[in-house]
């Protein structure tokens, strides 16, 4: 039996899949990166980024509309990220958010977002 964090690659593949078809629309694609790039399996989470195809074009509330079309659900903000990290003395401003799916964890890194 799989742990419930547990993901592997053709699972990743799929999802990215599933994200690309209802994010590409509203001008965003789907990257992985992460364990599950790396070495093909994760047992933690999966590590996505998401970017838009023109950046001087960029609406999140689409791409978070297309996410929640498909059950992808956010759990955690940009912000509630950046505490966690000052809590422990990171002072780094990427924008990574954690969501979930099928309940599994996936973090979010967007770039390319002004």
């Amino acid at each position: 039996m799989s742990r419930l964090n547990e993901w592997t690659l053709a699972q990743a593949l799929d999802v990215c899949r599933e994200i690309e078809h209802v994010i590409a629309p509203v001008g965003f694609h789907v990257g992985l990166r992460g364990s599950l790039l790396l070495n093909g399996e994760s047992n933690n989470d999966l590590d996505l980024i998401i970017y838009p195809h023109d950046s001087t074009s960029v609406c999140l509330d689409n791409v978070y509309d297309a996410l929640y079309s498909i059950g992808v659900v956010q759990l955690k903000t940009k912000e509630q990220v950046h505490a966690r990290w000052r809590a422990k003395g990171s002072t780094d401003e990427k924008h990574i958010e954690i969501w979930g799916y099928v309940r599994r964890k996936v973090d979010i890194l967007f770039v390319g977002i002004p």
